[in-house]
């Protein structure tokens, strides 16, 4: 008797299946056609939560994972027409004299686009003079007075009517 040969084993996804579908990704790029939508505006019209978003972006960025990649690649090619999209209607204002337009279409590339357009803004932190800030470790028992005040704040803070 011939025995069978045995049946390769396939790698199975745990978990749900993902909600990352191709109806849902093209959903989210035909609304992002609209240089005025938002991201979460058309996570609301996929019916995902931004969450989700954030982390299919993050799995298409970081690797080659299907259906995740695909997702990435057209959100991105997505986005970036937006952008274009949003740059030639400020030219437009620009060409017309619409200094407004200009700085409505500057604010809203600001806020769509926050990593290429928005400000970048710096915040150092320095001790008196501008000198390095003094830091001291706290004994044990300071640390454990420090967490009872925090948890007391917490809860809404302590009655002062000493």
């Amino acid at each position: 008797m011939a025995s069978n040969p045995p049946k390769l084993a396939r790698k199975k996804r745990r978990g749900p299946p993902t909600l990352c579908t191709p109806e849902r990704t093209k959903t989210i790029v035909d609304y992002l056609g609209d240089p005025n939508a938002t991201i979460g505006d058309a996570c609301a019209e996929a019916g995902v939560s931004r969450w989700a978003y954030v982390d299919w972006m993050r799995k298409g960025e970081e690797s080659e994972q299907e259906p995740y990649r695909t997702f990435f690649l057209l959100v991105s090619e997505a986005r970036s027409k937006q952008a274009k999209a949003m740059l030639e209607l400020g030219d437009a204002y620009a060409t017309d004299g619409n200094k407004s337009g200009v700085s409505w279409t500057q604010w809203k590339l600001s806020k769509l686009h926050a990593k290429s357009f928005g400000e970048r803004q710096q915040i150092e932190l320095s001790g008196p003079g501008g000198g390095p800030i003094e830091t001291q470790e706290l004994a044990p028992q300071e640390r454990k007075e420090v967490i009872v005040v925090l948890q007391e704040l917490e809860k809404g803070g302590e009655d002062d009517a000493d």
